[in-house]
């Protein structure tokens, strides 16, 4: 029943997350301009990082506070402490909390080509929209229930989305902070959070469409909390969550979504 749902809410999304499957993802698992807008680096920014760190001049990695989706692993070292939670995927042969579940085999495996979106020599999520009509595919977190097998951190993952509630209360302060690469025109994609969807009732609140300029290099984007229509957390009790879906909107058969990475900060 949620797979025919997802289907034909094809733009939105559920969070409510589905048995484990294994999707074939290439790369690792892991700036300020408008969509359409040419995309530029992201400028300096002070701060108390390493000296000389090839990351230091990239603005979204300069902020106070973050809760990383995906990131390479050095980013997420050059930003360090500054991590709050990492919900990035550990699901390692079935015994990790956290793993991308794609729906319905709607992407499928892509290849990551070139450097990351900070120029170094790691992968990111490469997908490639399918041929059912639809293509999505969700973070999933905090798997604790009867239909699921969860591995070890779950119980960490549920008191980190809990604590979301608490801790990010001024949507003028946090970010949803993406890096997108697309050479396809008009290919886009709605990312969703979870705090706008906890039991799937609201599935078109908490989204914003992503629209990567069709240059073929890295885009770098952000979004208020506070723009993005319908956004609140919510009471992370329920036994898992997709933290973060993306839905491609338009759908376009074999088009490759780079996910270079996707974090929520505070600047």
């Amino acid at each position: 029943m949620k797979k025919f749902l997802l289907f034909a809410l094809a733009a939105f999304t559920l969070v409510a997350c589905e048995p484990k499957s294994e999707p074939e993802i290439d790369g690792n698992k892991p700036g300020t301009e408008q969509p359409g807008d040419e995309p530029e680096k992201p400028g300096d920014k002070p701060g108390d990082e390493p000296a000389g760190s090839p990351y230091a001049e990239f603005a979204q990695l300069n902020g106070s506070a973050y809760y990383v989706f995906f990131l390479q692993a050095g980013a997420t070292e050059y930003i360090g402490n500054k991590v709050i939670y990492n919900f990035g995927p550990n699901d390692n042969a079935g015994q990790g909390s956290r793993w991308l579940y794609i729906w319905d085999n709607t992407f499928v495996g892509g290849t990551a080509v070139g450097s990351d979106p900070f120029d170094q020599a790691e992968g990111w999520t490469a997908l490639a929209q399918g041929t059912g009509g639809w293509a999505g595919a969700g973070l999933c977190v905090a798997i604790n229930d009867a239909n699921n097998t969860s591995g070890a951190g779950a119980a960490e993952d549920l008191a980190a989305l809990t604590a979301i509630q608490n801790h990010i209360t001024n949507y003028e302060e946090w970010y949803l902070a993406v890096a997108l690469k697309n050479t396809v025109p008009g290919a886009a994609y709605d990312f969703q959070l979870i705090g706008s969807n906890v039991n799937g009732t609201e599935a078109g609140n908490g989204v914003v469409n992503v629209k990567p300029a069709a240059t073929g290099e890295w885009v770098y984007l952000e979004y208020k909390l506070s723009e993005i229509a319908g956004l609140e957390f919510g009471d992370f009790t329920n036994n898992g969550s997709n933290i973060l879906t993306v839905v491609a909107n338009p759908y376009m058969s074999d088009v490759q979504l780079d996910l270079g990475y996707a974090f929520l900060y505070k600047k």
